[in-house]
């Protein structure tokens, strides 16, 4: 990903994939305003992830995966956590709602994951 230092924003290419993530925790007010995502709406979906993968972390193991890690899982757990909320037909709004899907999410990811390495193992 290139950000653009001139103007401040990353190209609408560059978006789509942070776009999906927070469609999908239940924002109707997309980052993404005339094809271009700003550094702020970047930054908190990365603060999103940091917190929900390091609670579920915390929860599934007893600590983090490293700040790297926990975001990754969070990140990830947004996309699980928005699927399975929007199965129910329930949604999240705002930062709170959107940190507890991705948490959720995150929890199932982590789960599923030990589960498929002890089946390979």
């Amino acid at each position: 990903m290139q950000f653009n230092q001139g103007t401040g924003v990353f190209t609408a290419n560059q978006t789509r994939i942070f776009d999906l993530a927070l469609g999908l925790l239940g924002h109707n007010n997309s980052i993404v305003k005339e094809d271009q995502m700003s550094l702020e709406g970047l930054l908190i979906l990365l603060l999103i992830g940091l917190i929900a993968g390091w609670l579920a972390g915390i929860v599934m193991k007893g600590g983090g995966y490293g700040i790297v890690g926990d975001i990754i899982i969070g990140i990830l757990g947004s996309l699980v956590g928005g699927f399975l909320f929007s199965l129910l037909g329930l949604g999240a709004s705002g930062f709170l709602g959107s940190v507890i899907v991705a948490f959720i999410g995150a929890v199932v990811l982590i789960f599923i994951m030990r589960r498929l390495v002890r089946v390979a193992a």
